[in-house]
């Protein structure tokens, strides 16, 4: 499947399986974590095609392979939150990868242990670009949907003991491995939290939503060229519509920033105004395709 890697080696170990519900995709069954950081994606299959509903599998093979980053860590959160991991097949970043988990719609937590930290872990974080993933699954000239990701680093000046969702698990819809339909119900359900356990306290993890992210871009930016600029971003990533959908949402009282205890709602009237500048001056004309018109 992929060229020489150092990283997947005959002495590979796998330190972690985490399943993949029906709900989320048809084709993956499976995610194998190595010790090395790499995620295998492993169907269960019925001679040398996907698993259907004629009978039991026979087999198991892996469909796919997720390198890990590369070893600069990504700037603290500002504004747009974390960055789009770029993966190399010979990257250490996740070596020694201890333990990881995967929880729907494709959030991955690897906690990762280096010689030098004192038996302190560092996790990695990461989820599906929900938005990037649905605008390539609405182009009809994009062959094939390519996995789109935000990552982050966090220090845990302790050792990780436990992890566990404090929310209700995430109802994923059978739509492109990583996307299900969160954007769908972002205004509706509240975000996913999970909790690691280490063995000096508890740290709660809470999801960004693209509104979410919205909100802190448009607040963070100074000047209306720097907004300008901001919003030109969303628009090439996730589309017009997208962009224009989460502008009016947030003009509407959607978007919360994460204060201990508590997310509130983006109710400040800077933040308001400022998304329904970003709805009306960069949602484009509305346009008539005449080709649709019986």
């Amino acid at each position: 499947m992929i060229s020489q890697s150092t990283l997947l080696t005959n002495t590979m170990k796998i330190c972690s399986i985490s399943p993949i519900s029906a709900k989320e995709g048809t084709k993956l069954h499976l995610m194998a974590t190595t010790t090395t950081g790499c995620r295998l994606f492993l169907s269960a299959t019925r001679g040398y095609g996907y698993l259907n509903n004629a009978g039991a599998p026979q087999s198991m093979q892996v469909q796919h392979i997720k390198f890990p980053p590369t070893l600069d860590r990504p700037p603290p959160q500002q504004g747009y939150s974390g960055a789009e991991t770029q993966t190399v097949t010979s990257s250490l970043a996740l070596a020694y990868t201890q333990k990881s988990l995967r929880f729907p719609p494709g959030f991955f937590f690897c906690f990762v242990t280096k010689t030098d930290n004192s038996g302190r872990d560092s996790v990695f974080l990461s989820g599906p670009d929900t938005g990037r993933i649905a605008a390539q699954a609405r182009d009809l000239n994009v062959q094939a949907i390519k996995y789109h990701e935000q990552a982050c680093w966090m220090g845990l000046n302790s050792h990780m003991e436990d992890i566990g969702l404090i929310s209700k698990p995430f109802a994923a819809a059978s739509q492109p491995l990583g996307s299900g339909n969160e954007l769908a119900v972002q205004y509706d359900e509240p975000p996913t939290e999970v909790a690691i356990l280490t063995n000096s306290g508890i740290h709660i993890i809470r999801r960004r939503r693209l509104v979410d992210v919205f909100a802190a871009a448009i607040r963070n930016q100074g000047g209306d060229e720097a907004l300008e600029a901001e919003i030109k971003k969303f628009i090439r990533h996730y589309g017009r519509g997208e962009t224009t959908a989460t502008a009016l949402a947030v003009a509407c009282g959607q978007g919360s920033d994460v204060t201990p205890g508590e997310a509130r709602r983006a109710a400040d009237p800077e933040t308001l105004e400022l998304a329904r500048k970003c709805f009306v001056e960069f949602g484009g004309r509305p346009s008539l395709n005449e080709n649709m018109v019986s």
